[in-house]
């Protein structure tokens, strides 16, 4: 036996463990990321539960310029949460594919 060989080869190059590190980022990234979005679109629910309870408890009608404004501030999270979404997505889909290659 030669004393440059090896008698139980590595099955794992040290490249595949570069490659799992880098995606382990991008995936632990991407789901950071769907996890805020979906606190932000938890947020959106509890804000527009706020909004109709107040409808329901008031006595008089709400004009639709109130019943519009408080809907507005309640969906703001809603409208964050869909770059994010995307983004999260994305940064996932990318971590996969690159670490079955």
């Amino acid at each position: 036996m030669h004393s440059d060989t090896k008698p139980y080869p590595s099955k794992i190059a040290p490249a595949d463990f570069e490659n799992q590190r880098s995606t382990g980022w991008l995936m632990l990234s991407g789901a950071s990321l769907l996890g805020l979005a979906g606190g932000c679109l938890l947020v959106t629910c509890v804000g527009m539960m706020f909004v109709f309870g107040g409808v329901a408890q008031s006595s008089a009608t709400p004009t639709a310029t109130e019943l519009a404004t408080g809907m507005h501030w309640a969906l703001v999270p809603a409208a964050v949460s869909a770059p994010l979404v995307v983004l999260g997505a994305v940064l996932v889909l990318v971590g996969v594919i690159r670490r079955r290659n």
